[in-house]
């Protein structure tokens, strides 16, 4: 049996900026700034006896003779690519998780495939770095799958922790098939006050929007309005840019930076798709504003699943009594990322 745990993810800024469509046109490329937390996806593996795939996911369990019969497209296209089709052996599959796989804009569905790809290639036998396991995430997701997203998740999945993702094409040219990625923690390459990240963790919450989204098509609109966005990405990209020099030269700043980040991205990132926000996404944020907080927006694609708020601690109170209405997902920031927790 192989147990494999792997944490999601909590995007602060550089969101967009990590398509292709849009790194590959500049020299710097993109600089994501994002944190793993304590939210999970496993996966458990066992050999059966037979030749059948069994897979329990969701609350719905399956039983097949072969990878290209189960209907979910990202655990058959998962299990194809790890095996490389090869498929002589019956196993269960069983994924468990803290969170809504699809639609919470935690990063899931790419935590969702790292955590396989990772219980896969241990069952059978075959070492792999992290380095390839990202980027063999993004093959199957990107490439594969052709999901209209960008390359930040799965490394957040793969390594977890808190880290600026720099990615630069090698030729800076239109072909998206090699990409350099220089990975910093910047809770430790930078010698950053450990206080930081307990002050700026205290003043985040997360509040479920309520309902799951769809997400494909606000992606797609995304990413084919990206030549037309390009102003609103760099001024993106500028300040994850300034964020990111912050932590590398300042071993002490203000955390209270960050509201006024995610307030300022909300507000561009509005502009890149239609049903990115709606009114009940307004209403939230308006509470959440008019309680204290200095920041709001929404994860992910938007449109749905979990949002985000930055709220000083004086204002606290205020701010859980007001969205008390709303399930809050209680977190804390994850220093691993995907890992093996059991081998027998």
């Amino acid at each position: 049996m192989i147990i494999s745990k792997t944490p999601v993810r909590i995007s602060f800024i550089g969101g967009g900026t990590d398509f292709p469509e849009y790194f590959a046109t500049k020299r710097m490329g993109s600089i994501i700034i994002s944190t793993a937390v304590n939210k999970f996806i496993y996966v458990i593996i066992k050999k059966r006896f037979d030749k059948k795939i069994t897979l329990n996911y969701r609350s719905i369990a399956i039983s097949v003779n072969s990878i290209e019969e189960i209907p979910h497209d990202f655990i058959r296209e998962t299990i194809l690519f790890a095996t490389g089709g090869d498929y002589i052996f019956g196993i269960d599959i069983n994924i468990i998780s803290d969170v809504p796989v699809e639609g919470s804009g935690l990063g899931s569905s790419s935590s969702l495939i790292v955590g396989l790809l990772n219980a896969l290639y241990t069952y059978l036998g075959k070492r792999i770095d992290y380095e390839e396991l990202a980027k063999d995430a993004c093959e199957i997701e990107i490439k594969r799958l052709k999901r209209p997203i960008g390359y930040q998740d799965q490394y957040a999945a793969v390594y977890g922790g808190f880290r600026a993702y720099n990615f630069i094409p090698y030729n800076f040219i239109q072909d998206h098939d090699d990409t350099d990625v220089y990975i910093n923690d910047l809770r430790t390459d930078f010698n950053n006050d450990a206080r930081i990240f307990k002050n700026l963790q205290n003043n985040l919450f997360l509040y479920f929007i309520n309902y799951e989204r769809n997400s494909t098509q606000i992606l797609t609109e995304q990413r084919d309005n990206i030549k037309n966005k390009l102003i609103e990405l760099n001024r993106i990209y500028l300040m994850s840019y300034i964020l990111y020099k912050t932590f590398k030269t300042e071993q002490m700043f203000d955390v209270r930076i960050f509201g006024e980040l995610i307030e300022d991205s909300w507000q561009l990132k509005k502009q890149f798709a239609s049903n990115i926000s709606n009114p009940e996404i307004e209403e939230m944020i308006y509470i959440a504003k008019t309680s204290g907080a200095t920041g709001a927006k929404v994860l992910g694609a938007g449109g749905g699943g979990f949002l985000l708020v930055y709220c000083e601690p004086e204002h606290h109170h205020n701010l859980i009594s007001n969205m008390s209405k709303y399930i809050e997902l209680d977190f804390q920031f994850e220093e691993k990322g995907t890992h093996i927790i059991y081998n027998g």
